[in-house]
């Protein structure tokens, strides 16, 4: 079972890589991988594609409605999928399967019967940096040189 609930929408923050003692950008508060499903916009030779992965790349805060994607785990995805390297992608959303009633969960997913419960990420205002935790240095200070 899962822990957090994708239905509500999130603000979306980027790490290159995953980093141990990762804390939320927006509020501080810890983090925690979870594995979900995610859909990917890959542009390809002005084309954009679409592709819906699973993966682990998302740390959920459990303070506040934010998710912390690792960039390096997304990328991954795009190279499984057989498509070629170099290319624009985005996240724009996260897939709630839960949203997907019983008798739809055999049927295509993102037919017109079946459409991707997508629930869209909100975008940051700016950019924060998303640093691990490090613990504070205990010491003398150091009197400034002239």
């Amino acid at each position: 079972m899962k822990k957090f609930d994708v239905s509500e929408p999130r603000w979306r923050y980027w790490v290159n890589k995953e980093k141990n003692g990762m804390r939320c950008p927006r509020c501080g508060g810890s983090v925690e991988k979870e594995h979900h499903s995610y859909m990917l916009l890959i542009k390809k030779s002005g084309d954009i594609d679409s592709l819906i992965c699973g993966t682990d790349g998302g740390f959920f805060c459990v303070d506040c409605p934010s998710i912390v994607l690792v960039r390096e785990k997304f990328e991954d995805m795009i190279a499984l999928s057989g498509e070629g390297g170099n290319l624009g992608y985005m996240v724009p959303g996260i897939i709630n399967l839960k949203a997907i009633s019983e008798e739809k969960q055999c049927m295509e997913l993102g037919s017109d019967e079946n459409p991707i419960p997508l629930i869209e990420f909100k975008e940051a205002k700016k950019k924060i940096e998303v640093k691990p935790n490090k613990p504070k240095k205990k010491g003398k200070k150091r009197k400034k040189r002239k």
